[in-house]
C-alpha cells in the first residue's frame, strides 16, 4: 500500500477532531474552536510516527511513549489548565476512545479482508480518495455537533446552573438562569454581557464610586428591564464560568454587567454562550 502524506495527516487530524469532540461529550466541557484545531495539529503530527518501522522491542516501547506523549499533548491542548486527577482521567478516557476505534477498523480489516485500511503504530491510514475521506469525516462530525445541541437546547430550560465570577481576590458564585432573551451586547467591545446581580458582588468591587471605573476597568452601558431603563456598569475583565447541575463546567468569553440585587442574588446568561 502507498502512503500518501496528505492523506495520512488531513485524516489522522480529523480523527482527532471527532475524537476529541467526543471526549467533551463525555466529560461534559466545551472548548473554543482554536483549541480544535491546535488538537487536530498534534493528532496530524502524531500520524508520521506510522512511517517509522521499529526493528525491536526497545524501539516499540519508545513508540508506545511517544504516541502517549502525543495523546497527552492533545489533551492539554484541548483542555488548557487542569488538575492532574482530572488531565490523567481525560488522557485515559482519549486513549479508551482510540482503543475502541481501533478495534472496529481491526473487525473490518479482519471481516472484509480489505486492503483500504492501514494500522501501524498507532496510527490508521484509509487508502481512499482525499474527497471521500474529507465528506466521510465532515459527514461524522457535523452528526455529532448536531446531536449535541438538539440534546442541550432540548435540555436547557430544565437544567439548573451556576455562574462564578472571579476578578483578582474577589469570586462569587451565584445561581443562574439560561435566558435566550438575554441578548444584552456590550456596545464598545460587541462581546454578549452576562448579568450579575449581586449587591455583595457590587459592593465587594466598589461599583458605587463611578468615579473610579476608568481605573478598575468598568464602563457604563444602557439597559432596560420591563418597568425602566438604566445604566449597568461592565466589564472585559474577570473570569466567567458557567457550571451545570450534571458538572460540565464552561469558562465563557464575554463581558460580565454588574447591579444591584434586588431580591435574591442570581445570574442572567444566554445558553448559546454555552456552545
Amino acid at each position: 500500500m502507498k502512503i500518501y502524506l496528505d492523506i495520512l495527516l488531513i485524516s489522522n487530524a480529523v480523527i482527532t477532531l471527532i475524537f476529541v469532540k467526543l471526549l467533551t461529550l463525555i466529560v461534559h466541557i466545551r472548548i473554543s474552536g482554536k483549541r480544535y484545531a491546535l488538537c487536530m495539529l498534534i493528532g496530524g503530527a502524531a500520524s508520521l510516527l506510522m512511517l517509522i518501522r521499529p526493528e525491536n522491542f526497545g524501539e516499540g516501547l519508545l513508540m508506545t511513549l511517544a504516541k502517549l506523549i502525543s495523546v497527552g499533548l492533545t489533551v492539554r491542548a484541548g483542555f488548557g489548565k487542569q488538575s492532574p486527577a482530572r488531565l490523567f482521567t481525560y488522557t485515559a478516557v482519549y486513549v479508551a476512545v482510540n482503543i475502541a476505534f481501533g478495534g472496529i477498523c481491526m473487525v473490518i480489516w479482519e471481516m472484509t479482508g480489505s486492503n483500504a485500511v492501514r494500522i501501524s503504530n498507532y496510527a490508521v491510514y484509509f487508502d481512499v480518495p482525499l474527497w471521500l475521506l474529507i465528506v466521510c469525516v465532515s459527514a461524522t462530525y457535523l452528526l455529532i455537533t448536531l446531536y449535541e445541541r438538539l440534546t442541550f437546547f432540548s435540555k436547557a430550560k430544565e437544567r439548573k446552573f451556576k455562574a462564578r465570577f472571579a476578578l483578582g481576590d474577589i469570586s462569587v458564585t451565584l445561581p443562574a438562569v439560561s435566558d435566550t432573551g438575554n441578548r444584552l451586547t456590550d456596545s464598545f467591545s460587541g462581546e454578549p454581557v452576562v448579568i450579575f446581580s449581586s449587591s455583595r458582588l457590587f459592593d465587594s468591587l466598589g461599583l458605587g464610586d463611578e468615579s473610579s471605573y476608568s481605573f478598575t476597568g468598568f464602563h457604563l452601558i444602557p439597559y432596560s428591564t420591563v418597568s425602566s431603563t438604566s445604566l449597568m456598569p461592565v466589564t472585559l475583565r474577570g473570569r466567567v464560568t458557567i457550571i451545570s447541575e450534571d458538572g460540565a463546567v464552561k469558562e465563557l468569553n464575554c463581558a460580565s454587567g454588574i447591579i444591584k440585587s434586588s431580591g435574591s442574588e442570581r445570574a442572567i446568561f444566554d445558553p448559546r454562550l454555552l456552545i
